[in-house]
C-alpha cells in the first residue's frame, strides 16, 4: 500500500468524525431518532387513556398533534438548518409553539382543577362565564409576551391605550358590569338549585337552568 492511499484511507476516517462533531449533525440525529420514539410514547399514553377512559387525553393529543410537532419543527429551522431566529419564519413557528402550549395549558388545567371535581366543592359551582373571563385574561396576558419577546414590540403606548380605553368603557359601562359581576357572584355562591321555588316581588317562578 502506498503513502498516497494510506492519506486516502485516513480522510475517509476523520471526516465523519468531523461531520459527528458538528452541532447541527447532533441535533439531526437528535430530531431523527427523538422526535419518533416520543411519538411512540405519547400514543402508548393516549391508547392507555382511551382504555381507561380518562379526560386528560385531550391534552396528550394536543401535545401529540401539535405541540411537539411544532418544536420539532422549531429545533429543525433553528438547530439543523441554522436559520437566525430574528427571520420572519422563524418568529411564526416560535408563535405558534405559543399557541399550541396555551392551548394545551389550559386545556390540563380544566380537566385537572374542573373536569374531576368532586360533587359539591367549590369547582363544580364556578359557573362557565367566570371561566372564560379567566381564560381570554391568561389568553390575552400571553399574548402580550409573545409580542414583547418573539416580535419585539414595544407594549407601552399600547398598555397605555388599553388602560385610558378600560377606564372609559368601566365608567360608561358601571350599572352593566355591577350586574354583570353579581351575576357571577350569585352562580358562585348557588344559593338555589334546579328545581326550587322563588319569589322576586310579586313574581313567582321554578328554577329551571
Amino acid at each position: 500500500m502506498g503513502v498516497a492511499d494510506i492519506v486516502e484511507n485516513s480522510q475517509l476516517i476523520i471526516m465523519p468524525v468531523a461531520l459527528v462533531e458538528q452541532n447541527w449533525f447532533r441535533w439531526a440525529i437528535s430530531l431523527i431518532l427523538g422526535f419518533p420514539l416520543i411519538m411512540i410514547i405519547l400514543n402508548e399514553i393516549i391508547v392507555r387513556l382511551r382504555q381507561e377512559e380518562k379526560p386528560l387525553i385531550a391534552t396528550i393529543i394536543i401535545f401529540r398533534n401539535l405541540v411537539f410537532p411544532l418544536v420539532a419543527l422549531l429545533f429543525l429551522f433553528t438547530r439543523v438548518l441554522e436559520i437566525p431566529e430574528e427571520t420572519t419564519i422563524i418568529r411564526l413557528v416560535k408563535t405558534l409553539v405559543w399557541i399550541g402550549m396555551i392551548h394545551a395549558m389550559l386545556s390540563a388545567f380544566k380537566v385537572l382543577i374542573f373536569d374531576q371535581a368532586v360533587s359539591g366543592s367549590w369547582q363544580e359551582r364556578v359557573p362557565d362565564l367566570l371561566l372564560d373571563l379567566i381564560r381570554f385574561f391568561l389568553v390575552a396576558c400571553i399574548t402580550a409576551v409573545i409580542l414583547s419577546t418573539v416580535w419585539k414590540i414595544d407594549l407601552g403606548a399600547l398598555l397605555t391605550a388599553f388602560g385610558v380605553g378600560s377606564l372609559v368603557i368601566g365608567l360608561a359601562l358601571q350599572d352593566t358590569l355591577k350586574n354583570l359581576f353579581s351575576g357571577i357572584l350569585l352562580l358562585f355562591e348557588r344559593p338555589f338549585a334546579l328545581g326550587d321555588w322563588l319569589q322576586v316581588g310579586e313574581t313567582i317562578g321554578k328554577v329551571i337552568k
